[in-house]
């Protein structure tokens, strides 16, 4: 379970950042999408580590 949960969240924050780092300009919607993908990825990798 909580693998599947790691890369579901990996690759949403990878998507999300990369969708508002490309239209950043656009609007403030997408500026927040930066944050939320890096903190998805941040996410992920505590769930990577060993506990």
């Amino acid at each position: 379970m909580g693998f599947s949960i790691m890369i579901i969240s990996i690759i949403l924050g990878i998507y999300l950042t990369i969708q508002g780092i490309s239209r950043r300009r656009q609007n403030f919607l997408y500026k927040s999408f930066i944050v939320i993908g890096i903190a998805l990825i941040i996410f992920a990798i505590y769930l990577a580590l060993p506990h």
